[in-house]
């Protein structure tokens, strides 16, 4: 069902038409026991929340999400795994870092790095990555900083930036609908004992995105440096952006005295240092009532049956339940001008 318009200024759609949600990542794993001695847990990737630890080994990183964007299916944007006294945690696929005596340094785009143990460093987070996909046929551009694909996929162009500096931009000559990966800079592990791994880089894909005739600025976020300072959270990654989206970098691991950083996906908590957590993930929510309506117009959600009135500055919102009494409620009266 799409929005529809009735008479009487009353509008329809399920919920789905009227907003969107993209989940840019999860959040940190938490640690069984963080005021006792053990293990850091993984960093979020952009498929799963990282792994609580098991006694001394590290927790997993969060497993990373699957894309065939350009062609065949590639997993990015794995959590790293944290460190563990005597067993390190695996980074999550995509390819997170895993946790060591120095976490591992992630490899996949995107990707968390491990935190470290016994002690040592934590791994360094990846670079993001922007790829934007459209039909060849019709469809003029031009680019500066990316490596353009016309080949592996028949009737397809397909650019990728993945450097973090120098010039990128991407220009189309019309307005036509892309496909777009948007990803983030990883975080760094936390660096000495009990060490939480890096979360992975904001994830953002879509497809049918209208571009139009004018430049485009793509930023390609760098991912969080190794972190060599003992009982200090990993570094975040930096963010990356394109076609007016931003994808969050990842949340740096935390340690025994340091949360895990909220991020595009959280840092694992770090073992061992009391009233510590795992870093928050991203969530966007993109508001898609329309604009252009008139004062007192009145939108139905059909599937959760919540109303929406309009003001004139925004939509306000009724439990569908309470729609037959309305009228009672304060806020009408300042609304309308009339009294209930």
């Amino acid at each position: 069902m799409t929005i529809t318009y009735h008479a009487g200024r009353r509008i329809q759609g399920l919920s789905s038409d009227l907003s969107s949600t993209a989940i840019q990542g999860y959040a940190g794993g938490e640690t069984p026991n963080p005021t006792g001695t053990g293990s850091g847990a993984g960093g979020g990737g952009a498929g799963a929340i990282g792994a609580t630890p098991t006694g001394n080994v590290g927790g997993a990183g969060g497993i990373g999400l699957s894309s065939s964007i350009t062609g065949s299916a590639v997993t990015r944007a794995g959590g790293g795994g944290g460190g563990g006294n005597s067993g390190q945690g695996a980074g999550g696929s995509g390819i997170g870092g895993a946790g060591g005596n120095s976490g591992g340094n992630a490899t996949g785009y995107g990707s968390g790095g491990g935190g470290g143990s016994n002690p040592g460093n934590g791994g360094s987070g990846s670079n993001g990555i922007v790829i934007i996909r459209f039909t060849t046929s019709g469809n003029g551009y031009s680019q500066a900083g990316g490596t353009v694909d016309s080949s592996t996929v028949s009737g397809q162009t397909i650019i990728s930036w993945t450097a973090t500096s120098g010039t990128r931009t991407f220009t189309p000559t019309s307005t036509f609908n892309v496909q777009y990966l948007i990803l983030a800079g990883g975080a760094g592990g936390a660096s000495h004992y009990w060490a939480g791994g890096g979360g992975a880089g904001g994830y953002l894909t879509g497809t049918d995105k209208e571009v139009t005739a004018q430049a485009y600025t793509i930023v390609v976020g760098a991912g969080g440096a190794v972190q060599s300072t003992n009982h200090t959270a990993g570094n975040n990654g930096s963010d990356s952006s394109a076609l007016g989206l931003t994808s969050i970098g990842g949340g740096g691991g935390g340690t025994n005295a340091a949360s895990g950083n909220n991020g595009g996906s959280g840092g694992g908590c770090g073992g061992g240092g009391g009233a510590i957590s795992g870093g928050t993930g991203t969530t966007t929510v993109t508001d898609l009532k329309p604009t252009n309506v008139q004062v007192g117009s009145r939108i139905e959600e059909t599937d959760t049956r919540k109303i929406y009135y309009k003001d004139d500055i925004d939509w306000k919102k009724l439990d569908g339940a309470e729609a037959t009494n309305y009228r009672s409620e304060s806020w009408y009266e300042q609304l309308s001008g009339e009294t209930p």
